[in-house]
């Protein structure tokens, strides 16, 4: 059985690996996309054990809320359970890892399919009255990092010393980590609603470089940052800033 500190070292281990390159960082956003409702440091764990998750669960939730059954000697993502006070570890399953109890789709996770993607994203248009699902989703983005914006760049002064922002003018600080939040929003958001990411705008994503390995990062991450599932982060020379934003 896993031990809870080898568990939050390979935690911050990840970090490390996701931010190697802009394509480390996309395949990580990808599991940040299905696992939006568990915080940033559990979200590593999830990608790093079962990178091709598509819908994770406890073995409660699965088999008395999802009308399923997971599987006999299924092997379980160990995660840290950030619900209680003392040091302890949860363990999840993919949807792979289960079995349907019966004909009903109750408990499962939302998402968007070839058969409800046009009002889906009818909706969204409509709603934020945009002239593409595209724009839509980029509006909701930017909203929602302006909401948190100073939350954001009060993070971002933490850490900024010794990072590869570090000689930028303010200014150009806070533009470029909002951009890369945004971006990564917007890449999460494209991904749920299965609109092509190819034509998006992602420029920010070329920020997203690994540190040297001689110097070991310095993760600062802010369970309480902000409310929906939202997560970024910007590797530095000597230190990274990460804004997490945890529904739970």
């Amino acid at each position: 059985m896993a031990k809870f500190q080898d568990i939050r070292a390979l935690a911050r281990q990840q970090l490390q690996a996701v931010t190697k390159n802009s394509e480390c960082w996309k395949a990580f956003l990808h599991t940040a996309a299905i696992a939006y409702n568990y915080n940033f440091p559990n979200q590593l764990l999830i990608h790093c054990q079962n990178p091709t998750a598509t819908a994770v669960a406890d073995m409660e939730y699965w088999n008395k809320e999802a009308g399923r059954q997971v599987k006999r000697g299924a092997h379980g993502i160990p995660i840290l359970d950030v619900k209680k006070e003392m040091m302890a570890l949860r363990y999840l399953f993919d949807i792979s890892d289960t079995i349907p109890q019966a004909r009903t789709d109750k408990g499962l996770p939302w998402a968007v399919t070839d058969q409800n993607w046009k009002p889906v994203w009818d909706k969204i248009i409509r709603d934020n009255q945009a002239d593409s699902i595209q724009n839509a989703l980029l509006m909701l983005s930017t909203a929602y990092v302006a909401q948190h914006r100073g939350m954001f760049l009060q993070a971002l002064a933490q850490s900024v010393d010794g990072s590869s922002l570090q000689w930028a003018k303010p200014e150009e600080q806070q533009q470029l980590f909002l951009q890369l939040i945004t971006q990564s929003c917007l890449y999460m958001a494209a991904l749920r609603c299965g609109v092509d990411t190819q034509r998006l705008d992602l420029s920010a994503f070329d920020s997203v470089w690994v540190a040297p390995a001689s110097v070991p990062p310095n993760p600062l991450c802010t369970k309480s940052a902000a409310s929906r599932g939202k997560s970024t982060v910007l590797q530095g020379k000597k230190k990274s800033a990460i804004m997490v934003a945890n529904k739970r």
